[in-house]
């Protein structure tokens, strides 16, 4: 459930359970919340556990043997549908996707490790002996794409990154933007918008720039800042508010801000 996938996924689920003739199969395998194996059913989704062996040993080896055996245990249950879709959310599923290409004969890394700064990305090969793993990840990541029948993008931007660093054929790589299920919100009357401001703090003419989600510098939050300064050099009546968790902490080295409260930790510009 980190780094907002599990946003995505219950989002996906919902839409996906909503649609006649789809079930769906959320597999955590590594799972921490369970020590057996479990299949738990809701409406027309099912949720399969499938924790980690007591003596499993974090190598290639042992999660080749270990994406075998998730595969060998999906192959009875899935069996009975004759059009399954495999949608695999992180590169260490690579194994998981070896298996299952092996069985069935058919079927963003680099963000994390350098802060989507792409300018290191492209000097990987550069890069002195101790970012050996990080060429590894590269490889298993381009691996990973290859072997997969179709690539979702959530931004042409990223469609665009894949196919020129990664050589990756266009036609296999489709972009669909982050949905919202607007039927679990509703828009506001000007009326509710000035009594929610009011209740909050904000004055009714103050204009609120609002970023929700992991507070970390891949996530452009420095970028963010530095923007709305300039924007406050023009305008007075603006208001950031940042909402999430991650490393807060190191926002306070910006001159300026501070942060304040316990279990509310709130970002303020003085």
């Amino acid at each position: 459930m980190q780094y907002g996938i599990g946003t995505y996924i219950r989002a996906l689920t919902e839409s996906l359970s909503e649609t006649s003739g789809v079930t769906v199969f959320l597999i955590n395998y590594h799972s921490r919340y369970s020590r057996e194996f479990s299949i738990r059913q809701e409406s027309s989704s099912y949720q399969i556990e499938m924790p980690s062996p007591v003596s499993y040993k974090w190598d290639d080896d042992s999660e080749k043997k270990y994406a075998t055996i998730i595969v060998t245990a999906l192959s009875a249950i899935i069996l009975q549908f004759d059009r399954v879709i495999f949608h695999v959310n992180f590169m260490d599923g690579l194994s998981i996707l070896t298996a299952l290409k092996l069985r069935y004969k058919h079927p963003a890394a680099w963000q994390s490790l350098f802060s989507g700064n792409k300018k290191r990305r492209d000097q990987l090969n550069d890069m002195p002996p101790g970012t050996a793993h990080a060429a590894k990840l590269f490889a298993q990541e381009k691996r990973l794409y290859e072997l997969s029948d179709l690539i979702i993008s959530v931004t042409g931007y990223m469609k665009d990154f894949l196919e020129e660093r990664y050589s990756l054929d266009p036609k296999k790589i489709t972009v669909i933007p982050n949905g919202l299920n607007y039927r679990r919100f509703q828009v506001c009357t000007d009326g509710e918008k000035r009594d929610l401001k009011a209740r909050l703090g904000f004055a009714s003419f103050e204009k609120i720039v609002l970023f929700t989600g992991r507070i970390d510098q891949c996530k452009g939050i420095d970028f963010l800042i530095d923007a709305f300064e300039e924007a406050c050099s023009r305008e007075n009546n603006l208001r950031l508010v940042i909402v999430g968790e991650g490393r807060i902490e190191s926002m306070i080295q910006k001159p300026g801000f501070m942060i304040y409260g316990n279990s509310l930790r709130l970002l303020c510009r003085l």
